[in-house]
Formats: C-alpha cells, structure tokens, sequence
C-alpha cells in the first residue's frame, strides 16, 4: 500500500465514523488499567490511493476491538481481542484481502493469525544483496497465505507462553517475461506450489499494551519445519526482539525491534527466502528488494503522541546474505523516514500511520497502513 496520496479520505471517514461512539474517557497512561471500556467497538474507513503498480486502489480497513472480563481484571498488561480485515480493488482487476486476529481467552490462551490473499503483481530483483534495481522483472503471483500461532502462558505471570506455530501457503505463478531474470535464473519456485511449515513457539510477552504498548519486552523465537506434505522441504528459524520504553509519559515511546529470519536445507522456493522491505520490515526499501538465504535487521523508532495525533521519526539498518558467516557491513542497507499518525478511537490508541521512508540506493516509499510496523 505504497505512494497512498488520499489520507484525508480516510482520515474524514475516521471523523465521520466517530460519531457512532461516545466519549467514555479521556486517554490517560496506558501502563494502567483501562476502566469504564466499552466490551465491544467497531470503526471502518475507506482507503484510496494509487500506485504505478496497480493504478486507482478502492478499498476499505476495519477494526474491531472486544474485551472480555479476563481483559477488564488485568491489572499490569492490557490485551483485547483484536480483528482487523482490509478489503482493497485496483482498476486494474486485482485484489487484495488481509485479515489480522489477535484474540486472547481467558486461563492465559492466545491465538493470532494473520491472513493474506493476493491477486496481484509481484517482483523479482534477482537474489542477494547486489541485485540491481534496473533488472526487475514484472510477474503474477496470486497467493494465499496463512500464519499464525496457538499458545498458552506457561508462568503465574501470564508472561511466558509456549505452543504452535504455523506457515501455510499456496503459490500460483505465472506471466514470466520471456528471456526475463527468472528464466535466466530459473530459481527453485518458479512454478508455485504450496508450502505448509509447522512448528514451535516460545514468547515471552511484557507489553503493558498489546494496541499501542509503550513499555515491556515482546520475545518469541519460532522453529518452523516445512515439507510435510508441501512440495518444498526446508527448515526456519524467526528470532523477533522488541523493546518499548516510556521517556517521561506514554506521550513519548523509544521503541526498537531485532529480527533474524534464517532458512535452512536446499528446497527454499525463491519467493520464501528471507527479505529486506516493505510495509513493516526496513521502510524505505522497496518490498522483496533484497532476498537470501539469511536476513537480519535491527529498525527503531521514536514515537510522539500529540491527541490523537502523533508523530513517528525512525531508522533502521539490515543485510542478507547466503550464510549468516557471509553478514558484513560492506552489504548493510540503511533507512530512515519520518511518519504521521491518527488514532481511530478517541479513548484508545489505536493507529493509522503514513510513513515516508527512504533506502539504500536511493530507493523511498509511502506507506499507509494499520497499525505500527512493530
């Protein structure tokens, strides 16, 4: 959701939405305990915009966030359910659907899924971290992709919580230039397939706020195994590290993510290899810019609120590479940008960011989107 140029569409859909629901309170730090919260609320909002990729984008972004009495008891961490599906059509026939679930039970279960399904063009740069931008190669790529994971707290706490995680999707690839970069390098996956990853997961989770935390840790590592009964047979491993820290209030959020995603065995479809940019990892670099065997970035980020408005100022610096023995500064790749936020309830933090960011090379990109990027 690149270069969206309409954001005061959404932002009077917001206002216009807003009306629907009374003010119960005043936001107030939200390292204590929310009370007087409305069990369940809803807000949606049309999105417009436009990308040389796709050309008019037509679609809307909804949220629902519920509480439950296990929420409302909570004293030191404040998770609702929350479901938020984006609905967005192009003129040029193509769709996109995405929905992200984050619903907590009561007894310390937690499941969270994240949803995609594309009808849309992809990419392809090539492989490694010298690939250059003038070979790119426009192809189809429909897919559909589910991740997600099951836990339960495994402590007194509620801090640590151990289960499943899981990777499914099903690839169908097709419209590949003729003599183009993917007939020369023939990468394995150029014919799609389905690829099902099933594994484990440990996260340790001390986020004041699972909408907007402004204090805590969230750990997990996930150890995935794909090839079961998938046409590609390899192994991964997802370290994610994130750290938000209060300066003076919860006006002012230092936040900062380390994340390494590394494959292991020969069968890895090139469309699965760990990547550099987009939306959410290294803004600034252009989506599947950068893919390899191995990638790690560390991206932070300073967040202002102001009302219900915010500000956001971040930088971040990654590498791919074949073998994690092969990472070396002489391949980094650096961003930096600046953002705007607004938050779709009056009394809860809950954002859309339009971020401006900018890349190695010269690459940039706006972004609009739901949520923080971690």
């Amino acid at each position: 959701m690149q270069k969206s140029l309409l954001l005061l569409v959404c932002l009077l859909g917001i206002n216009l939405l807003q009306g629907c629901f009374n003010k119960t309170f005043a936001q107030s730090d939200t390292t204590t305990q929310i009370k007087n919260y409305k069990p369940f609320r809803f807000t949606a909002l049309p999105f417009l915009s436009f990308t040389p990729e796709s050309s008019l984008q037509i679609g809307g972004i909804g949220t629902f966030v519920i509480q439950t009495k296990d929420t409302l008891n909570r004293s030191k961490y404040y998770r609702p359910i929350n479901i938020s599906p984006i609905l967005i059509y192009t003129l040029n026939n193509q769709m996109i659907f995405i929905t992200e679930a984050d619903v907590w039970f009561g007894k310390g279960w937690n499941s969270y899924t994240y949803f995609r399904f594309f009808l849309y063009p992809d990419f392809f740069y090539g492989l490694g971290s010298d690939t250059r931008a003038e070979d790119v190669e426009r192809y189809g790529n429909d897919f559909v992709r589910a991740t997600g994971r099951l836990v339960k707290s495994i402590d007194a706490d509620n801090k640590l919580f151990a289960g499943l995680s899981y990777d499914l999707q099903y690839d169908n690839i097709f419209g590949l230039k003729q003599g183009g970069l993917l007939q020369q390098l023939n990468p394995l996956g150029v014919k799609g397939g389905f690829l099902d990853g099933v594994g484990a997961t440990v996260r340790y989770d001390s986020r004041n706020n699972t909408l907007y935390p402004t204090k805590g840790f969230q750990i997990s590592v996930d150890a995935l195994r794909f090839g079961t009964v998938g046409n590609y047979n390899f192994n991964n491993l997802l370290i994610d590290i994130r750290q938000y820290i209060s300066i003076g209030s919860y006006k002012n959020v230092f936040a900062y993510q380390v994340f390494g995603n590394f494959t292991y065995n020969d069968e890895i479809p090139f469309y699965k290899l760990p990547r550099l940019g987009g939306v959410n990892l290294m803004r600034g670099i252009i989506e599947n810019r950068f893919r390899d065997r191995q990638s790690a970035f560390l991206q932070a980020e300073y967040r202002r609120v102001i009302g219900r408005f915010g500000l956001a100022a971040f930088t971040g610096v990654g590498v791919v590479a074949p073998s994690i023995d092969q990472f070396s500064s002489d391949n980094f790749k650096y961003i930096g940008g600046l953002g705007f936020r607004f938050s779709v309830f009056r009394d809860e933090r809950l954002n859309i960011r339009l971020d401006y960011g900018m890349g190695t090379g010269g690459q940039s990109g706006i972004y609009l989107a739901f949520r923080e990027a971690f």
